[in-house]
């Protein structure tokens, strides 16, 4: 944070090393797989940017989620606009931060843009992760037939990507909106499914 202060405050010419040395410090956390370096050419905008939201994660890997949505806020105010994958995962954490505030309306829209730019990559990676966030923030906001929706196409893009572990997570989730929905029948369905996903792996 200290860093930060720093970086807000020097001039210009001074910014490019002060984000190295916190991408350093990150790095060293183990916030990230690889060490990132900007080089000398980077426009001052793109720095920002990833010095924002690399902040971001780190704040809400700390569980810090109000400090977490000041730097996404920020990073979305200055990411190019033809980086829609930066972009795309800025939302995404940006909707997890606000459902831990108990902002579902705004973490709805956060995660509403998020599947806007999935589909517009057509990138079910990140789809498959958009859809069970805004699910799972329907189901919290006890909004329960939106959530439902969600969820069902986020059981189905894990399917297509045959990720065993996604799968079973939305069956998992999906049986808990069923049991609040009082339909019991399909909870249970639906428990057993994630079950037998889990045992297939050794995971019970």
């Amino acid at each position: 944070d200290t860093l930060m202060m720093q970086f807000e405050q020097v001039p210009q010419k001074e910014r490019l090393r002060i984000a190295n040395q916190i991408f350093l410090e990150l790095y060293n956390d183990e916030l990230t797989d690889s060490l990132i370096k900007m080089p000398p050419p980077t426009s001052p905008d793109t720095v920002k940017a990833y010095l924002y939201y690399w902040m971001g994660e780190q704040k809400f890997y700390a569980q810090d989620f109000t400090r977490g949505i000041t730097y996404f806020n920020k990073a979305l105010e200055v990411i190019d606009t033809k980086n829609l994958g930066l972009i795309c995962d800025t939302y995404n954490d940006l909707a997890i931060c606000q459902t831990r505030c108990g902002l579902f309306s705004s973490a709805i829209s956060a995660a509403s843009r998020c599947i806007e730019i999935g589909e517009q990559m057509n990138d079910k990676e990140r789809l498959v992760t958009a859809t069970n966030i805004i699910g799972s923030i329907y189901l919290m906001a006890k909004q329960s037939a939106e959530g439902e929706k969600y969820l069902q196409r986020s059981l189905r893009l894990a399917q297509e990507l045959n990720d065993s572990v996604k799968t079973a997570v939305r069956y998992g989730t999906l049986s808990e909106l069923y049991h609040t929905m009082g339909n019991n029948q399909k909870a249970v369905e639906y428990a057993r499914e994630a079950l037998r996903l889990d045992s297939l792996r050794g995971d019970t």
